[in-house]
């Protein structure tokens, strides 16, 4: 009996300290990733940042902001990388972070919710109602009163519905807000335009889509007889710019470029979104940094700052 008492404690105390050892081992293992996934978000930081620098030096040394077209001319003038707002890859530190940047500009802005009726036939009074219903819904959750538009949304209603807290009853802080609208999954096709801070106003909110952050939705909203070879090409001729640098006049038919470039832009805007990929040594952990910023030196909003000594940043995150 004495015995089997004994070999019951040893077979215990074996089980414990395996345990502990497994927790030591994953604790450990944590402690590691945590260590190496802060170290990334420096790197990417830093890659991010230093972007944005580069992107300036570009404008300031080349004025032509023409996307997508040959870079001969520039290259004749200088060796300087082309930094644009066109999503092409930027290695740095030794190939363990890749930077690219984008147009900040998207198809849906809150602040011109009625540009959504440009995709929409002009016959088709359904979605037209839709879209209608839908800016009531903002409209209340934006103003500062109670009155109820029509087909809009007042406190009772969201309390209703488990939000309590809801309306804002003031402009929308964060582009993320209007997923709590009614019926928003309908009626918003793709992604909005980042909302800028307090006081300041998009400069160019009625532009074009940029080209180079266009969606496949935002491509056959916009061209309603858009036929799937079609967009295929699109698509194809503009990876081929991004990874390559074929000029996508020499990759897409001529009469479809044009009727690209009537309805969006292949221009750059004044609002760039930077993102940053930094990974380790194995490529298994790796940290994505998004930051939204403006560009454009010639406006005192770039700065965040009285004394224009701080460049601002719009938003920020981490995917």
């Amino acid at each position: 009996m004495a015995l089997l008492l004994v070999l019951a404690i040893l077979a215990a105390t074996t089980i414990l300290a395996a345990h502990m050892m497994l927790v030591s081992e994953s604790v450990a293992r944590d402690a590691s990733v945590a260590a190496i996934t802060g170290d990334l978000k420096l790197k990417a930081e830093s890659a991010a940042d230093f972007a944005f620098w580069m992107h300036l030096t570009d404008r300031r040394l080349f004025s032509n902001r023409s996307l997508g077209s040959s870079v001969d001319s520039r290259e004749e003038f200088s060796d300087f990388e082309p930094w644009m707002l066109d999503k092409r890859e930027h290695v740095l530190f030794d190939g363990t972070c890749s930077v690219y940047l984008g147009d900040a500009l998207k198809a849906v802005s809150v602040d011109n919710l009625e540009k959504l009726k440009e995709s929409v036939n002009v016959d088709d009074s359904d979605a037209l109602d839709s879209i209608n219903q839908f800016i009531d819904v903002y409209n209340d959750y934006t103003d500062s009163n109670d009155l109820l538009n029509l087909y809009g949304m007042e406190a009772d209603d969201y309390a209703a519905k488990g939000y309590r807290t809801l309306p804002r009853n003031n402009a929308m802080q964060f582009k993320a807000e209007i997923y709590w609208l009614e019926n928003w999954i309908d009626i918003i096709p793709s992604e909005i335009t980042v909302i800028p801070p307090k006081g300041v106003s998009l400069q160019n909110k009625n532009a074009k889509i940029p080209f180079f952050t266009a969606s496949d939705s935002d491509f056959t909203n916009a061209i309603t007889d858009l036929s799937e070879s079609e967009l295929e090409a699109i698509k194809e001729a503009r990876d081929l710019w991004i990874h390559e640098g074929i000029p996508i006049e020499e990759t897409l038919d001529g009469d479809l470029l044009i009727n690209l470039k009537n309805r969006f832009s292949f221009a750059e805007s004044n609002y760039a979104e930077i993102t940053a990929v930094a990974r380790d040594a194995t490529g298994e952990i790796k940290v994505v940094k998004t930051i939204t910023r403006e560009v454009n030196t010639r406006q005192r909003t770039i700065y965040a700052d009285r004394t224009a000594q701080t460049f601002s940043i719009w938003e920020a995150r981490y995917d």
